[in-house]
């Protein structure tokens, strides 16, 4: 992946959320490219509100589920769910 997507290990990093100890989440940008990675470490469904603005078009490059939401503002992470979604402007 690293080889591919050269935003996964350059680019400026921010924390999303830092007061929910069920969601990991993080925001990565670089240069045109941004990465937006969240993860949901228990057991249980979890709703997120994720503060970042309109994206068009993100693709999911990383789900550990078959099915994953391709939008986001609102998210619901199913148990263990991890998802990476890339888009550029």
């Amino acid at each position: 992946m690293r080889k591919t997507y050269d935003i996964i290990s350059n680019g400026d990093y921010r924390l999303l959320i830092e007061d929910d100890p069920n969601v990991f989440a993080y925001m990565r940008n670089w240069q045109n490219e941004h990465l937006l990675v969240i993860s949901n470490f228990y057991g249980n469904m979890v709703d997120v509100s994720l503060p970042v603005g309109v994206v068009k078009n993100p693709t999911i490059i990383i789900s550990n589920y078959r099915e994953s939401q391709t939008t986001w503002g609102e998210l619901r992470l199913r148990p263990y769910e991890s998802l990476v979604y890339y888009w550029e402007t």
